[in-house]
């Protein structure tokens, strides 16, 4: 009779902690964070520092956001992306349009800072990019408006996207580039 007494008692008070879980999450770390000791009145409780320029997974959007997922960071069609879009990073970053990479089974990086709290295989999953190359674009309403599967010029993505980049002051070529020759055959 005492050993289900007890069971029973225990079994209530798990379930008590369960249900103060299910309405009221945060009470665990909240009961926590006030400094238990102090000395000479400076608090010498643990700080949490956030990693720096990683955002939390609660902040996290792809809104405004141009993606370039691949295979591997070596792919043929990766580093021609990224040596098309280079001469216009500034000016995408201008436009307050984050660059993300996400390549095999790496963190993804947005603006050069890796993210390691962010899921690559679920991000490819969301965006229906699991396998292969593609340039995807999600515009400030978080609609994706376009998916492309081989690399294309900034300029392209600038008309496609709508946002208004002013190309680089370079001469202009009398003669088709390669790079672009390939692009229009495909």
């Amino acid at each position: 009779m005492e050993l289900v007494l007890i069971l029973l008692s225990i079994s209530l008070l798990l379930g008590s902690i369960a249900t103060l879980f299910a309405f009221k999450p945060d009470w665990l770390p909240a009961l926590f964070s006030s400094p238990s000791f102090e000395a000479e009145g400076e608090h010498k409780g643990i700080e949490s520092k956030p990693v720096r320029g990683a955002k939390s997974p609660k902040e996290f959007s792809l809104q405004n956001t141009l993606l370039i997922i691949g295979p591997e960071v070596n792919h043929p069609a990766c580093r021609l992306q990224r040596k098309l879009l280079k001469p216009t990073i500034p000016m995408i970053i201008r436009e307050d349009i984050a660059v993300m990479e996400v390549y095999g089974s790496n963190h993804p990086r947005k603006n050069g800072e890796t993210l390691p709290w962010l899921d690559q295989a679920l991000l490819r999953h969301a965006l229906n990019a699991e396998d292969g190359f593609f340039v995807v674009y999600v515009d400030r309403n978080g609609k994706t408006l376009f998916r492309k599967q081989s690399p294309m010029l900034a300029e392209m993505i600038a008309d496609s996207a709508g946002i208004p980049i002013t190309p680089t002051h370079s001469p202009t070529p009398t003669h088709k580039s390669n790079i672009l020759r390939r692009l229009q055959a495909a």
